[in-house]
């Protein structure tokens, strides 16, 4: 550590990590991997890849095989259900759809969060 680095404690092999992270970290390994051969697979590589953010990792791999082999039915399956997302959120919470993003603080309030 030097004058102005903040010191971590050090851990020993023995501490070891907690479950939870060792399983989170495998599920996220084998997600990646999972994503990694389906833009193989589809030829993501030839469009400059596969750009990987959590909201479309989770639906994306469906959403690519659909638009790849049901060609036009498969993009218009991909924006009916894009298009439906918001109006089941909105129909399920009314109110708290737009006030998490006009005041979090009365959101958290609304919702019992800490």
């Amino acid at each position: 550590c030097g004058l102005r680095k903040r010191c971590l404690p050090r851990r020993s092999a023995a501490d070891g990590l907690p479950q939870e992270a060792i399983e989170a970290a495998g599920k996220s390994f084998a997600n990646t991997m999972m994503l990694l051969l389906i833009a193989g697979w589809v030829g993501l590589a030839a469009h400059g890849g596969y750009l990987g953010m959590f909201d479309w990792a989770t639906v994306w791999p469906v959403f690519t095989v659909l638009m790849k082999y049901l060609n036009i039915v498969g993009v218009v399956i991909v924006v009916v259900v894009l298009l439906a997302l918001p109006q089941i959120e909105y129909r399920m919470d009314p109110k708290g759809y737009f006030l998490i993003t006009e005041d979090y603080e009365a959101y958290k309030e609304y919702k019992g969060i800490k």
